[in-house]
Formats: C-alpha cells, sequence, structure tokens
C-alpha cells in the first residue's frame, strides 16, 4: 500500500515541520534494513527499529493535541455562548406556547368529555339480565337527547345510541321470551304433578270400587255355595277368599307403585330437559357478554393507538417546524417574518421548497 506524504508547506502546520525533515530519514533507512527476523540478533534489532519508529510517531501524537487544545477550547466557547442565546430564544418561545398547550388541553378535555358521554352510551346496560331491567335501562337511555352539547360529534353519538338501542330491543325480547318459556315449563311441570295425583287418586277409588264390588260377588257366591255344601266346603271357600283378597291387595299394590314410578321418571325427564334448556340459555348469554366486551376493548385500543399517533405527529410537526423557525432567526429573519415563511412552505405555498418531517 502507497500512503501520499504531503509536504510541510502544503500542510501548513508548523508544529508538524520537523516531523517532515524526519520523515524523509526515517524512510530511507526504513526501506535499506533488512532483519533476519528469525534469529535473535536479528529480530532484537528490528523492535528496536519499530520502537524508534513508535516514539517518532509518540511524539507526533504529542504535539498534535497540543496543537490542537486551543481549537477544542474555542469550540466550547462557541457551543456555551450558542446554548445561552438558544435559551434566550426557547424562553420566548414558551411566552406563546404556553398559551397554545393550554388551548390545546382545554380541546382535549372537551373531546375527552364527549367521548366520555358517547362511550357510556355504548356500555348502557351492560350488567343487565332480567327483562325488567334492559326495560328499565332502554327508556334511560333513550332520554338522553342527542343535542348541541355534544358538538361536532352529534352524528357519532346518534348512531352510537341507535345502535344500542337496537341491542337492548334485541336482548330485552330474548329476555322475555326466555322467562316466558321458564313460566310455561314451571306451569306444565306443576299441571303434569297435579295430573299425576289425580291419575293416582281414581286409581285408588277405582281398586277400592273394584275391590268392594268383587267382595260383594264373592260374598253372595259363598252364600249360596254354603247353602249347597256341607259346613267344610264352607271353610275351604273361606281360606281361598282370604288367599284371593291378599293375591289381589298385592295386585294393586304393585300397579300403584308402578304407576308412581312413571310419574317420578316423567317428573325426572321434564326437570332435566328444563335444567338443560336454563344451561343452554347461559352459556348463550355468556357468550354474547363475552363477544361484546371483545369487541369494545377492541374498538378502544384503536382509537387509543390512533390517538397517540395523532398526538405524536402533532409534537414531531411542531419540533421541526420550531428548528426551521430557529434557522431563519439565526438567518437574520424578525421572529414575525420566520413564523410567516415556515407557516408559508408547510402549507406548500412556496414552490420548490418543503419541510421535510
Amino acid at each position: 500500500m502507497t500512503i501520499e506524504i504531503l509536504d510541510a508547506e502544503s500542510k501548513g502546520i508548523a508544529a508538524y515541520k520537523p516531523f517532515y525533515a524526519q520523515l524523509e530519514e526515517l524512510k530511507k533507512d526504513n526501506a535499506s534494513l533488512v532483519f533476519a527476523y528469525e534469529t535473535p540478533k536479528g529480530n532484537k534489532e528490528a523492535r528496536s527499529h519499530i520502537f524508534k519508529l513508535r516514539q517518532s510517531k509518540a511524539a507526533l501524537e504529542k504535539a498534535r493535541k497540543e496543537e490542537k487544545a486551543e481549537s477544542l477550547a474555542y469550540g466550547k466557547r462557541v457551543d456555551s455562548e450558542a446554548q445561552i442565546i438558544s435559551a434566550e430564544i426557547e424562553s420566548m418561545i414558551q411566552v406563546h406556547q404556553v398559551k397554545i398547550d393550554e388551548i390545546e388541553e382545554r380541546e382535549k378535555s372537551r373531546i375527552d368529555g364527549i367521548t366520555s358521554r358517547i362511550e357510556s352510551m355504548r356500555r348502557h346496560g351492560d350488567m343487565d339480565e332480567k327483562s325488567h331491567e334492559f326495560a328499565e335501562s332502554l327508556k334511560s337511555l333513550m332520554a338522553i337527547a342527542i343535542d348541541e352539547s355534544f358538538q361536532e360529534f352529534a352524528n357519532q353519538a346518534a348512531q352510537v345510541k341507535d345502535a344500542r338501542l337496537i341491542e337492548l330491543r334485541d336482548k330485552h325480547d330474548k329476555a322475555v321470551k326466555a322467562e316466558a318459556e321458564a313460566a310455561e315449563l314451571l306451569r306444565l311441570r306443576q299441571e303434569a304433578e297435579e295430573r299425576a295425583k289425580k291419575d293416582r287418586e281414581d286409581a285408588i277409588a277405582k281398586a277400592a270400587e273394584e275391590k268392594a264390588k268383587r267382595e260383594a260377588e264373592m260374598y253372595l257366591a259363598k252364600k249360596e255355595a254354603e247353602a249347597k255344601q256341607a259346613i267344610a266346603d264352607a271353610e275351604a271357600a273361606a281360606k281361598a277368599e282370604r288367599e284371593a283378597a291378599e293375591r289381589r291387595e298385592l295386585a294393586l299394590k304393585l300397579e300403584a307403585e308402578n304407576a308412581e314410578r312413571r310419574i317420578l321418571e316423567e317428573r325426572e325427564r321434564a326437570e332435566k330437559a328444563a335444567k338443560e334448556a336454563s344451561e343452554r340459555a347461559e352459556r348463550e348469554k355468556q357468550e354474547a357478554i363475552k363477544r361484546e366486551h371483545t369487541r369494545i376493548a377492541a374498538e378502544k385500543k384503536a382509537e387509543e393507538e390512533a390517538t397517540a399517533k395523532r398526538e405524536a405527529n402533532k409534537k414531531h410537526r411542531a419540533k421541526i417546524n420550531n428548528e426551521a423557525l430557529a434557522g431563519f432567526t439565526e438567518g437574520g429573519f424578525t421572529e414575525e417574518q420566520a413564523k410567516l415563511a415556515v407557516s408559508l412552505i408547510a402549507q406548500g405555498k412556496i414552490k420548490n421548497v418543503a419541510i421535510s418531517y
């Protein structure tokens, strides 16, 4: 690699003139010297030569630092005075910026208040479950007037109110239907129990009537048999009657137990169906609530991200404009002239000139 060395006259730095004078001699020595690097003696001589060159380099570095010290001190004074002037200008900016910030804060507070009211309408009736609760929420939401207090957000407020009214009416209708179905199921269960009770009572009465009829018939038959048969035959007939009565009673008992078991089974089926319908309705309600919460959270997050992006862009543009304003004033413009120039450029009214944001 070839390194171009400028002469002392072209560089013009007096502190380096001795080094330029020494440099030619060093170059000649460096080019002429040949070392036996593999031998201890040659290696030592090479290291000694390198040390000599490093000493020259260290002396050059010392001269460089000494020569540069005054320039560095001057640069620090330049920066210090610029900071003082900049602080004065910034203090003048803040006199006006604080007023602008107050206006922006009031505007933000106004918009936040309106959007909070709109969001409240969007969540109106979220905790309702019963039909009468949804009816009260519908009534209170309908009573909210979309007037001039919503200002430029009046259309959005009206849309949110209309959409929420539709949702609440749908939820109210579903709640009314579910409550009506539950009431009807309860009525049917009560009617089934009453019918089963009546059927049991009718069965018992019929069985008693039939038993009395049969006993009467048996009694007449017994009397006829007693007239025809001897005392021994009458005793045998009496025994047979007792056995027959026991069998009839057992048959009636079994029949009653079977009827009661069928009634219990029917009641269990009805209760199971009611429970399954209630659990299904509860699952559907929870899923609907979960979907609504997810939708509201997504809308809120999107709105917060958009607001943050707008605020960041506004601050960035203000920073760039202030830097451009400072450049104009440093170039000799008055503050009013500088503001006008920046405003015209930012609005694109100066052809072929633009501010890079």
